[in-house]
């Protein structure tokens, strides 16, 4: 257990301590509260990944009596031979007191030497009132940083540069709220950089290896199932003979092909949920999750515009022979794709309606035969689902893939349509089209998946700054 990382988490109350343990834990399960000293205990958050703990999370509550704690250690130091004792004798002697039952809490996480992430609020000037539990933790003699979370646009960091110099190693700014996976890499490699003990360089250095491993393992994780999914709803058909069917008996049918792609599709959310360690997903992504393939929402919010839709069928036509069901049937483009929508306020509220559409307007019907062989087929979906579908489904790895666990508030989605333009550029919308006609299944799989990684790593300005405001909380 001690060559294993551990980084303790301190603070005043309500300054993010526990949201930055949620956030470098990957876990949005640590309990987070805006109303001041919710947390009573200290509590261990290990982050463990492939059976290995990769680091050690300590959430503490605030010093309560840091000044009479600091004043018992002053005058016991010199009946001690160590710090580390003396600390052990004031847990024994006030265990029973619930006055000290914070501070014996933060005592208890720091004889266990760890790192210490001290962290403040960068809009808050430092006062007097830090210095009692600051020469507490510099008694402790432990790798100390300073960590400012930003909460306001207001920004007094200037006033605490003196006791940075005294009592930290260095400080950072880092938000919780907004980190993703690159911010939380660059921070351990400013510890790694910063700290001077051996030991800790070295389970840094192994950490941050393991997560990048491991993120890659993620992603192409996300991404093989996304395009094996995806191939399943495209080719998905169903056949039925109309001989004696009743008008509910297709309609049965026809809902029956429907519900197939969408428990598709719910079933790589939840999978990628799990994979990226969500399991308290807000409810506006929720419902993102939620906007049924067949409302007239769906294509419109992440498809194509006519203009673009007439192109990738174009291109179809001239390379396929049309054979993955191109169509611009006017229902299903709602008329206009260019009217103004927002889907989603804060409040998780919409705009549109959420009227169904026909199955005519969604997949290929057709017949083939005669009298009692007559046999009605229904598949594959039309262009501009197909495209819409990837695009959601794609959409939802970034959004996931790029949330920090911390962040628990409501899912801002900015008034946007189109959503496949602004994931894929041209070049990248041309080669999925093409894809979309391969038949071979490993085939199609492999050339998906490696476009979309591909996408996804692509950082040039055509990664619009709305896409980046639509991943923003």
């Amino acid at each position: 257990m001690d060559n294993i990382l551990k980084i303790a988490v301190i603070g005043d109350p309500n300054k993010g301590k526990s949201s930055f343990v949620s956030t470098l834990a990957y876990d949005d399960g640590v309990s987070v509260s805006s109303k001041s000293g919710e947390t009573t205990l200290s509590s261990c958050h290990p982050l463990k990944i492939a059976n290995e703990i990769v680091y050690e999370l300590y959430d503490t509550p605030g010093f309560n009596n840091d000044e009479e704690l600091l004043d018992y250690i002053e005058d016991n130091e010199a009946n001690f031979e160590d710090f580390y004792s003396l600390i052990n004798a004031f847990i024994q002697s006030y265990k029973n007191n619930s006055a000290y039952s914070k501070d014996i809490e933060i005592c208890k996480i720091l004889i266990k030497k760890p790192i210490i992430i001290y962290i403040a609020d960068n809009s808050l000037e430092y006062n007097s009132n830090y210095n009692c539990q600051l020469e507490i933790i510099k008694k402790f003699n432990l790798s100390s940083f300073l960590i400012f979370n930003q909460k306001e646009n207001i920004d007094k960091r200037s006033t605490w540069i003196n006791s940075t110099s005294e009592y930290f190693i260095s400080s950072f700014e880092f938000n919780v709220l907004s980190s993703n996976f690159n911010n939380k890499i660059n921070f351990l490699k400013m510890l790694e950089t910063k700290i001077k003990e051996d030991k800790s360089k070295i389970q840094l250095n192994k950490s941050i290896k393991i997560l990048n491993k491991d993120f890659k393992r993620r992603l192409e994780f996300s991404f093989s199932n996304l395009s094996d999914s995806f191939y399943k709803i495209i080719n998905h058909t169903s056949e039925y003979k109309e001989m004696n069917f009743l008008e509910s008996d297709i309609q049965k049918k026809e809902k029956e092909f429907i519900d197939k792609i969408k428990n598709i599709e719910k079933a790589f959310y939840l999978l990628v949920e799990k994979e990226w360690g969500f399991n308290n997903l807000d409810k506006d992504v929720q419902y993102l999750k939620d906007i049924q393939i067949d409302s007239n929402e769906y294509t419109q919010l992440f498809g194509v515009s006519k203009k673009v839709l007439i192109v990738l069928g174009a291109l179809i036509g001239g390379t396929t022979g049309g054979s993955i069901g191109f169509s611009l049937d006017s229902a299903s483009l709602f008329g206009s794709m260019g009217m103004g929508t927002a889907f989603f306020a804060l409040g998780g509220t919409i705009t549109g309606s959420l009227s169904v559409l026909g199955i005519t307007n969604l997949v290929d019907k057709r017949t083939k035969g005669f009298g009692k062989q007559k046999i009605t087929i229904l598949g594959p979906l039309k262009l501009n689902y197909k495209l819409a579908i990837l695009a959601k489904m794609y959409f939802f790895v970034e959004l996931i893939s790029k949330r920090s666990h911390a962040n628990r508030n409501t899912f801002n989605f900015k008034e946007n349509e189109n959503l496949m333009e602004k994931l894929f550029n041209k070049e990248n919308r041309n080669k999925i089209v093409k894809i979309l006609n391969i038949k071979e299944k490993e085939i199609f799989i492999k050339d998906l998946n490696l476009l979309l990684i591909k996408n996804y790593l692509n950082d040039k300005k055509e990664k619009t700054q709305s896409l980046q405001l639509l991943l923003k909380a």
